[in-house]
């Protein structure tokens, strides 16, 4: 398995685990501040590449760690085997295989846009 680039989805999922504990309101006992972000900054995080909606039931691929809706990524890979963002090889003959959920993926993804659960 390839590492992920500089910048790739570690990164970026550090860079969201960061922004997300940021939205919380620090302990006014500790005299802090709360900060906010806006769901723009966010969004090309939690936006699946394939429909450009937020995940639903998000997949990601365990060869690169792109995450797409589940829907959209099968679909994807009945006519490829290759990554639609980065085209790493999934897998020579069975690139579902190589696919997992990702609750915490979804979970974030339900806590930022409210309703969006209710709507699914």
């Amino acid at each position: 398995m390839a590492s992920p680039p500089p910048g790739g989805p570690m990164a970026i999922a550090m860079r969201l685990r960061n922004q997300l504990q940021a939205v919380y309101k620090m302990d006014p006992l500790r005299n802090e501040e709360e900060v906010k972000v806006k769901m723009k900054e966010l969004n090309e995080h939690i936006v699946c590449f394939l429909c450009a909606g937020y995940f639903i039931d998000a997949t990601t691929i365990t060869e690169c760690l792109h995450t797409f809706c589940k829907s959209c990524i099968v679909k994807f890979l009945q006519t490829s085997k290759y990554c639609p963002l980065c085209s790493t090889k999934i897998h020579e003959t069975q690139p579902l295989l190589n696919l997992k959920l990702d609750r915490v993926m979804q979970d974030i993804v339900y806590k930022l846009v409210p309703g969006l659960q209710e709507s699914k």
